[in-house]
């Protein structure tokens, strides 16, 4: 039995939930108390490179691109996929698959490190290219209401909410309370707006996979 859509998101949701929780939960105990031991404090920081949360973002990245490769190997091989656009799920596949190294090798911390533009100013343009071509391939080309929510809600959940949270800090001087509220929205935001684009990759390929079962 397929798992509907909606409840797919909700599984996906509940890992997040623990992860802005935990990181909630040491942000608290550091204030609390002095002996709190820093190491634990920053495997669960969402502002912290190299740990749980980032290797949880790291892998949802992967999966959606990993997701997205095969949609353009299935599409292609039972000719499910329309003659144009017929690399639109590769391209796909391999920019969330950049996006997921960037999140292992901290990439964009090393531009930030380098000094000014920062990271967001050369990734917004793959970004918008990104959304553009989706939106010319989902409303132009593959015509599913239910796909299409998913993936640009998706994007712009993620990408947008992320990206813009992050310009707000670097352009204006925020609190401490301010900052670590940013922190909250920019990362939950990333992992439920990849989470949506990945409920989209599933559904996908459980059209392709319908299909497939009909060609044999």
């Amino acid at each position: 039995m397929q798992i509907p859509d909606r409840r797919a998101f909700a599984f996906l949701l509940v890992p997040i939930v623990v992860l802005v929780g935990m990181h909630l939960f040491v942000e608290a105990a550091v204030r609390l108390s002095d002996s709190f031991p820093v190491a634990l404090h920053n495997r669960f920081d969402l502002d912290v490179e190299a740990n749980v949360p980032a290797w949880y973002s790291t892998v949802l990245l992967f999966t959606v691109a990993l997701a997205a490769f095969v949609i353009h190997r299935w599409g292609a091989a039972t000719g499910s996929e329309r003659r144009r656009w017929p690399w639109f799920w590769l391209v796909m596949a391999t920019v969330f698959c950049l996006i997921s190294l960037d999140e292992a090798a901290r990439l964009h911390e090393a531009i930030d490190d380098a000094g000014y533009p920062k990271w967001v100013f050369f990734y917004a343009p793959l970004f918008a290219g990104l959304f553009a071509a989706c939106t010319y391939y989902l409303f132009a080309i593959r015509d599913d209401p239910e796909l299409r929510r998913w993936i640009i809600a998706g994007l712009i959940v993620g990408f947008g909410g992320g990206v813009g949270a992050e310009s707000v800090m670097h352009g204006f001087e925020l609190s401490s309370r301010w900052e670590e509220f940013e922190v909250i929205v920019e990362e939950g935001l990333e992992l439920v707006g990849t989470s949506m684009v990945l409920v989209g990759c599933v559904h996908e390929l459980k059209r392709i996979g319908a299909a497939r079962r009909l060609v044999r």
